[in-house]
């Protein structure tokens, strides 16, 4: 058995399985405070006995000072260092076009994707941040967006302004006309977010065709994508499902 983490900005996700995810569990940063936290999330989620079913891990990570948290955690337990993303086996994922150095987030990804179709993909990741991702009929990955995601957006809005209030949930309508403050707020959030994809990926898909398949991911997504006009498939899992490839590869 496999563990996958995925240490993204806002929370930690875990996941456990064989060839793909089968068990996962999610925490907030500041659920989890040092690594006996994080060995709390994975024994409440799965048992105390998990760790001796679990052969090896691999950790995808956006947050540095959190990374030695949970690999040194995972040594202690397991008796091993958990596995990294290697950018130069990234299972057909070619970064040679991209001139800097993508999020692992966005390559993990990337490759979960590449697992359920061949390129040309785009990837949308509506997470802490938003990011688009565009992948050639090559496997290039040739970049994409990086964008504001939902919660910043209206966290911006809150702490820019004098009268705007912060708004931590959404639930209900989204109107495309607010006819009160929070309404106009909410409108701009969520479907501000569905705009964007959605002009991204026409004008995308003027470049690489317009059967190239989008796939859709990220904790936001499913209160977005209600919103949005395009075809696409939503993936929850895509990351997890990555970061179990990317481990296979490595064996």
């Amino acid at each position: 058995m496999i563990l996958a983490v995925n240490i993204g900005n806002t929370n930690v996700r875990v996941a456990v399985g064989e060839g793909q995810p089968t068990r996962d569990a999610v925490a907030f940063w500041d659920e989890i405070p040092g690594p006996e936290g994080f060995l709390r999330l994975v024994e409440g989620q799965f048992g105390g006995g998990i760790w001796q079913q679990i052969e090896g891990s691999i950790i995808a990570s956006v947050v540095p000072e959190q990374t030695s948290v949970v690999a040194g955690a995972l040594e202690a337990k397991l008796g091993r260092p958990p596995k990294r993303v290697d950018p130069q086996n990234l299972s057909g994922l070619d970064l040679s076009a991209y001139k800097d150095t993508p999020g692992e987030d966005r390559v993990v990804c990337c490759v979960g994707a590449l697992g359920l179709h061949p390129p040309p993909l785009i990837l949308i990741d509506f997470g802490t941040a938003t990011t688009v991702n565009v992948i050639d009929k090559d496997g290039r990955f040739l970049g994409g967006a990086i964008l504001a995601g939902l919660h910043i957006s209206l966290e911006a809005l809150a702490g820019r302004t004098a009268q705007l209030p912060l708004i931590e949930e959404l639930s209900g309508d989204v109107p495309l006309i607010g006819t009160r403050t929070r309404e106009g707020m909410v409108s701009g959030a969520v479907l501000g977010e569905a705009f964007a994809a959605e002009g991204y990926v026409a004008r995308i898909k003027s470049i690489l065709g317009s059967s190239t398949p989008v796939y859709v991911t990220g904790g936001h997504a499913p209160v977005i994508l209600p919103h949005v006009g395009f075809e696409h498939t939503h993936a929850p899992n895509l990351l997890l499902s990555g970061l179990f490839t990317l481990y296979n590869d490595q064996k």
